[in-house]
């Protein structure tokens, strides 16, 4: 499973590329595969020219990009997103949520994302609305 939490909880003293290499050591990835499949996953956000910055000294949607990588480095089948975009510019909302959708598509991940955002809700298969706590029924886009 790969998590995407709303706010990125990135360890202020590592950079970007560790940070983004953190959920490899448990599984007992070389030091070499963990740097390569990062820095890929961090290319892929656009943090190329930044992976080797503190969290601190780059922006609040470089930081959620740089969590996103963190997600997907184990090559997840479940991605639990809790507004994977909501601290990034419209463009580049937009490009991350087309990499992830892509993502699900050409892999078969399965993608969970809450959002208050409704044109992000409906580029999901699936759409369930809650409200005040209660599960409402879904929106059209799920009979599709």
């Amino acid at each position: 499973m790969g998590f995407v939490f709303q706010f990125h909880h990135l360890i202020p003293s590592l950079t970007l590329l560790e940070n983004a290499e953190l959920p490899m050591y448990p599984m007992g990835v070389s030091r070499k595969a963990m740097r390569e499949k990062a820095t890929e996953m961090l290319v892929k956000v656009g943090l190329e020219e930044r992976m080797h910055f503190l969290p601190t000294k780059v922006s609040g949607g470089e930081r959620q990009r740089a969590a996103i990588a963190r997600a997907l480095v184990n090559d997840p089948a479940i991605i639990l997103a809790d507004e994977p975009t909501g601290s990034v510019d419209t463009e580049t909302g937009k490009a991350i949520l087309d990499y992830l959708i892509d993502l699900c598509h050409s892999r078969g991940v399965t993608m969970l994302i809450a959002t208050h955002n409704r044109e992000i809700g409906a580029s999901g298969n699936r759409v369930l609305n809650l409200k005040d706590g209660v599960l409402g029924g879904a929106t059209p886009s799920d009979e599709a």
